[in-house]
């Protein structure tokens, strides 16, 4: 599974008005992995589970239980992991991974998948958005990369923040399924990590580089005692920052973002002169 080419033709997409390329290359079904952070029983994997059985192989493993803001940690080194197979009545194996994201996703391509080798793992649908330096914290996002550092390409897509608590992910489900079908067909041109991030109502499409962060912590407000321990409520603000061109500004402005990603967490190059001094050091 290659990623890319059509990412900025996904505003065509957006309404379903214009068909994307089929699978025709595909001689089996695409098989998929869809993991999230927001737990397997919830309604963006749910909304995604039903965009894409027409046309792919669907299997979910996710954290039994909501796992936000964890990114990539993993709990396997610490010890057994507990994992139920649930019945959810639709034919699609469900595993409910008492861990992380990252967990979930490390369980599902090497167990769960050890039958079948998954094509492409998709993360989400997540309740509220992962733009800009969310992409560090997410666990949404965290369980994409923890697929491509296992060799598999993958999709987060997350759903605009709902202050009412009501979120619908018909958009962000129709469009995942549109753009893995246009992905399909892209070759060696594309990414194999991508950051979706969908508005509550959509203009169309941007592609865009992360930046920004559309909440921040302001500060803690105490709550209570517990014994020697004081009990604190973090206090979040919205509308941090969003620098220009960056997904941060399009998904506040309405569009659809289609963010590239990488998992190489390297820094550029010291210049020789700066090299040299470190190196210098040596062991005195």
């Amino acid at each position: 599974m290659k990623l890319l080419g059509a990412l900025a033709a996904g505003a065509l997409m957006l309404a379903g008005g214009v068909a994307t390329p089929a699978l025709a290359e595909v001689k089996a079904p695409l098989r998929v992995l869809i993991s999230n952070d927001d737990g397997v029983a919830s309604e963006g994997i749910a909304a995604l589970v039903a965009a894409l059985r027409p046309f792919a192989d669907v299997t979910v493993s996710a954290p039994a239980a909501n796992n936000s803001g964890g990114s990539q940690s993993v709990t396997l080194f610490n010890g057994p992991v507990r994992v139920e197979r649930r019945d959810t009545g639709d034919g699609v194996p469900h595993y409910a991974v008492f861990g992380t994201p990252a967990d979930s996703v490390i369980f599902g391509l090497l167990e769960a998948g050890r039958a079948k080798t998954f094509d492409l793992v998709i993360s989400g649908i997540n309740k509220g958005e992962n733009v800009g330096e969310a992409v560090h914290v997410s666990g949404t996002v965290g369980a994409a990369r923890q697929a491509l550092m296992l060799g598999v390409p993958s999709i987060a897509v997350s759903q605009q923040y709902a202050p009412n608590g009501k979120y619908d992910f018909t958009v962000a489900a129709r469009y995942t399924a549109k753009l893995v079908q246009a992905l399909q067909a892209m070759g060696d041109r594309a990414p194999r990590f991508v950051s979706v991030n969908v508005p509550t109502v959509a203009k169309g499409v941007k592609m865009t580089p992360a930046g920004g962060m559309p909440f921040t912590v302001k500060g803690f407000t105490k709550t209570g005692e517990d014994g020697p321990a004081t009990i604190y409520r973090a206090d979040f603000g919205m509308g941090g920052n969003a620098p220009k061109g960056s997904d941060t500004e399009a998904l506040a402005n309405g569009y659809i973002t289609v963010t590239p990603l990488t998992a190489d967490a390297n820094a550029r190059p010291l210049d020789a002169k700066t090299a040299n001094k470190l190196v210098a050091i040596g062991l005195q």
